[in-house]
């Protein structure tokens, strides 16, 4: 792996990673009913600040932890001019940031990084200790289609398959980014290498890095349903989008909205 892999791989990911049509506009307005001057709004697994941010940006108090120390150093450069967020290296299974907070959120597929159920479910109980009284919690989930599961190889990958380009942050380079998937079926879940190629000016690839796997639960609406209700939450609706009214199933996004019970 080339020195400019190493070092901008968190810059990458924060150039590839677009906002869901209608995310921010849905976080924004449950924040706006939700959110006083006396409270703060949690994002779990923030990132580069991606929605955090942007919410900062809207005048709310945002507090934002990762466990990627390069994912936050990005996101503290991108925020230093913002007094209204803050971010904090933390595990989402073990947080503790000895306070309350009026809405939480969990983006980007972020929660299925929890490959059993009993990491799921004390993560939720984690978010639940940091909640005031009938606070809303968000989770986005990404709803694998059993077809797709079914058809991957189990001990190899498929071949890689373009997803879509990007510009280099620093370099202004043209960054291709591809996806090759596996599946574990004992462990009911997915892994991805995502691969990054530098495109030259006359379209041929000049460079070449494939990031480590990175392992995802394949956790269903049955059984995300069960632990909420067990870490002491309410289920208040569940949708396929953040832009409209679509029917729970009508895409592979899953966003739960659930209430912490009194």
């Amino acid at each position: 792996m080339t020195q400019l892999y190493q070092d901008n791989l968190a810059q990458l990911y924060d150039a590839a990673v677009p906002d869901w049509p209608g995310e921010i506009d849905f976080y924004r307005n449950l924040a706006q009913e939700d959110v006083d001057e006396h409270h703060s709004i949690l994002e779990i697994a923030s990132g580069t600040g991606r929605v955090a941010i942007k919410l900062a940006q809207a005048g709310f108090q945002v507090v934002g932890i990762d466990l990627s120390q390069d994912m936050l150093s990005i996101a503290r450069a991108k925020s230093a001019s913002l007094k209204n967020v803050t971010f904090v290296q933390a595990d989402m299974r073990s947080f503790d940031l000895n306070r309350d907070f009026a809405l939480a959120l969990v983006p980007a597929y972020s929660f299925q990084l929890l490959l059993t159920e009993k990491a799921q479910k004390t993560c939720l109980e984690k978010i639940s200790k940091h909640l005031i009284p009938r606070a809303r919690l968000v989770l986005h989930l990404e709803r694998q289609d059993p077809d797709w599961l079914a058809s991957l190889p189990s001990d190899s990958y498929t071949p890689f398959e373009a997803s879509g380009e990007t510009t280099h942050p620093h370099t202004s380079q043209l960054i291709r980014v591809s996806y090759a998937w596996s599946f574990d079926q004992a462990l009911q879940s997915v892994a991805v290498i995502i691969r990054y190629e530098t495109i030259d000016p006359s379209g041929r690839v000049s460079e070449r890095v494939d990031r480590e796997p990175l392992r995802m639960h394949c956790t269903s609406a049955r059984r995300l349903e069960s632990l909420l209700v067990r870490a002491g939450f309410e289920i208040e609706e569940r949708r396929s989008d953040f832009a409209s009214d679509s029917a729970p199933d009508a895409s592979d996004e899953m966003i739960w909205i659930a209430r912490k019970r009194p």
